[in-house]
């Protein structure tokens, strides 16, 4: 059941690998043991997250798939996080421009799409559903950006708490 099951979520990714319920529901279904088929898919997880950013930041016709490429950067950042020895803070940083560079395209795209009157043309659902995830995307974003600087900091050595005032400490 379960291999028919990602047989299932695996074709509709491939029919669009820039929408993004397609991804997300596949990338879930491998990154999660309970429901996945294999005993290791964290590799199969990141190929199909590079996968995924390159084909949808190859896409200059519609800003959907960028939304699309920054949900696979920031899964990518739940595997580096889980395993940060694995993964140098200079791949982290890299990968937060990648993500900036996503988030541009989508608000170039998406005001290429307003001016040309595209944007009009899906409903206003769609419309709130794609800016609800713009924010939720920015949100993950910011929270990443500081816990890449948390890692930074101490990977630095440096101590991040507020010393205690000399007249306090006694």
């Amino acid at each position: 059941m379960r291999r028919k099951m990602e047989d299932q979520l695996r074709f509709a990714y491939e029919l669009d690998p820039s929408h993004y319920g397609n991804y997300n529901s596949y990338h879930f279904f491998l990154t999660h043991s309970t429901l996945g088929t294999r005993p290791e898919l964290t590799r199969q997880a990141m190929a199909l997250t590079e996968d995924t950013i390159r084909y949808c930041l190859s896409r200059n016709d519609d800003p959907r798939p960028a939304l699309t490429a920054a949900a696979a950067i920031e899964n990518e950042f739940l595997i580096f996080f889980n395993e940060p020895a694995r993964h140098p803070l200079s791949e982290m940083r890299r990968k937060l421009d990648l993500l900036d560079t996503s988030l541009a395209r989508h608000r170039e795209l998406r005001e290429q799409w307003i001016q040309s009157g595209n944007w009009n043309l899906i409903s206003r659902a769609r419309q709130e559903e794609i800016d609800e995830r713009y924010r939720f995307t920015n949100k993950l974003r910011e929270a990443i950006a500081a816990t890449l600087q948390r890692m930074t900091t101490e990977q630095l050595g440096l101590d991040v708490k507020t010393p205690t005032p000399p007249s306090v400490a006694r």
